[in-house]
């Protein structure tokens, strides 16, 4: 989620020049060439309504991932299915127990529904999942537990052995959320696909978007995965029409680019390499990270320097709204130019600051 003025707006208090947002995670060489054309081809029948169920996009997804049609459900990005998760499950005073630092849409879906938020603080530096600990916090008022993999704002990874000991012992009567957002920038080989739990006898969600790697976080198209009993239930409560014609067009064509899936990935993997070399050269810690974007400790309240690369066209997201410590920010993958721009305007922020 963005925050500031809109781009257009800061642009224009800029005179002019362009905006290198790197806080809303997104990905920063824009929709497939083959996304752009359906979108226009697709607009030509924005007189119609679109598939209210999304047939064609679900059976592709399908297909891909050696599912059935059933097994899908779609949502106006990640965002809309948290919120339909928390209206089918949680009630006011059901407990939903999720790690700290994480998504913070999943505090807000919980507390619209009545809920209460478990909070469990992320294990050794902060960064990961303290499985034991989430474990631990299940008690008998908790309905749903949410593992963001890799996790939002840290980057971190939860590792297959440590998931499946964890999978193992979470009560079958507590929904499983497992956030995939980011998993296509992973390359890690002990990643656990969440696709390989599906057929366990248990209420397992798992959460997906093109808005990371396919680049089309305006059109707002997400997935959840589920066995078909479960995934029906999100289309119980849904609105009609919920993922628009255009969005449902340019997220089949993208399923179909592969040339730009691996432009993005190259992006994603040479731009965490010159932010972990880059950031500690002037004293910012950087966080390993299987995303598209990494956490940067600045030891010190960060928000002045936020405000200082803003005022110079260059957008990061402090992480103190998220309730985490002012030191910490999320900082985005861009372009080479972006990032050039990045470095060379912190340290000019960086620099004035210690004078």
């Amino acid at each position: 989620m963005a925050s500031g003025p809109p781009a257009d707006e800061l642009e224009r208090r800029l005179g002019g020049l362009s905006l290198a947002e790197l806080g809303a995670n997104e990905n920063a060489l824009g929709p497939s060439p083959r996304a752009l054309t359906a979108i226009a081809q697709a607009a030509l029948r924005g007189h119609r309504y679109p598939d209210a169920g999304g047939a064609h996009l679900k059976r592709r997804l399908a297909e891909r991932l050696a599912l059935s049609p059933a097994h899908v459900a779609l949502g106006a990005g990640s965002n809309e299915l948290i919120d339909l998760l928390a209206q089918v499950f949680v009630r006011p005073g059901d407990e939903v127990v999720t790690t700290d630092p994480t998504f913070i849409m999943y505090a807000m879906a919980i507390r619209k529904a009545g809920g209460a938020r478990v909070a469990v603080p992320g294990a050794d530096d902060g960064a990961s999942h303290d499985l034991e600990r989430m474990l631990a916090a299940i008690g008998p008022r908790t309905r749903m537990i949410i593992v963001c993999n890799p996790n939002n704002p840290t980057g971190a990874m939860i590792e297959r052995p440590a998931f499946e000991r964890f999978l193992e012992r979470v009560p079958e009567h507590v929904v499983l959320v497992c956030d995939e957002a980011y998993c296509e920038y992973v390359e890690a080989p002990a990643y656990p696909r969440g696709t390989d739990y599906l057929a366990l006898d248990r209420p397992l969600y798992l959460l997906r978007t093109f808005s990371k790697i396919h680049s089309l976080a305006g059109l707002r198209v997400g997935y959840a995965l589920a066995r078909p009993e479960w995934a029906g239930l999100l289309d119980r409560v849904r609105l009609p029409y919920n993922v628009s014609g255009v969005a449902q067009a340019a997220a089949l064509a993208a399923l179909d680019d592969a040339d730009h899936v691996a432009a993005s990935l190259e992006l994603a993997r040479t731009g965490r390499a010159a932010l972990l070399r880059d950031l500690p050269a002037l004293g910012i810690r950087a966080f390993p990270s299987h995303t598209n974007f990494v956490l940067a400790d600045f030891g010190r309240d960060c928000r002045p320097d936020c405000a200082a690369l803003e005022a110079r066209g260059v957008r990061i997201r402090n992480l103190a709204g998220w309730g985490m410590d002012p030191r910490f920010a999320r900082i985005g993958i861009g372009t080479a130019a972006e990032h050039a721009r990045l470095i060379e305007t912190l340290a000019g922020a960086r620099a004035q600051g210690a004078a």
